[in-house]
């Protein structure tokens, strides 16, 4: 199941993203509607007549963990095996066919992300990560470990290294996970604002990059845009 969070009037950015992904693999769609305006509902609500897609929608904008927060609860009435979490405008790049999902929880890479592309290019993404409590990546120990480079690249092992926490955008999850009862905090309200989510699932299950396939942002991330990314 692939299933993502819209809000506003992103129609473009959700038909060339999620939508776009859904009907080129051919597969199950979930959409929570986050409080969007009339024009982008009555569109909505013509695609949920489509046997793939269903909408699910919230009257106002409940923010980024609050919207998550919703699909997530959804996503535990249904039974799939892998649930993929995407923004509305991520676009997999691939073929999903031939994912092996080998892990209960993982996720895809997205471009503009240091740490990330740091660990395709099998170097140690540890000084890149921010640590727990940090403020939009904002951390002196990753400050320091940075100018002074002292991991050594070649004890890295992209496929067995637990990444602390990824975005929601690429993020998978088996069945288990999904109904191991965590959960996004709510109060959360900007999209950067919450590592806590994937940081508990890291903790507990591991959380692991799948680089089979990559993910296209359709509109760039504002804080990665902005330099603010993490």
């Amino acid at each position: 199941l692939l299933a993502t969070v819209t809000y506003g009037s992103r129609y473009n950015e959700f038909k060339n993203g999620a939508l776009k992904t859904s009907l080129r693999e051919n597969v199950d769609l979930l959409v929570i509607a986050n409080g969007v305006d009339s024009e982008y509902r009555k569109y909505l609500e013509t695609l949920s007549t489509t046997i793939n897609i269903q909408v699910v929608f919230l009257e106002k904008n409940e923010g980024s963990a609050g919207g998550f927060f919703e699909l997530l609860t959804f996503c535990k009435k249904l039974n799939y095996e892998f649930y993929i979490l995407l923004d509305d405008d991520n676009e997999l790049v691939g073929n999903l066919a031939e994912v092996k999902f080998q892990h209960e929880a993982s996720f895809f890479p997205r471009s503009g992300r240091t740490y990330v592309e740091k660990a395709l290019k099998g170097i140690n993404p540890t000084p890149y990560l921010a640590g727990e409590n940090s403020f939009l990546g904002f951390d002196l120990k990753r400050i320091i470990l940075k100018k002074i480079n002292h991991i050594d690249s070649t004890k890295f092992d992209i496929n067995s290294f637990n990444f602390p926490w990824a975005p929601y955008g690429g993020l998978i999850l088996s069945k288990k996970v999904m109904q191991c009862g965590i959960m996004p905090e709510k109060r959360l309200f900007l999209y950067c604002d919450d590592t806590i989510y994937t940081n508990q699932i890291s903790k507990k299950y591991g959380l692991y990059i799948n680089s089979k396939l990559k993910i296209k942002d359709v509109d760039e991330s504002w804080n990665v845009a902005s330099k603010g990314h993490v």
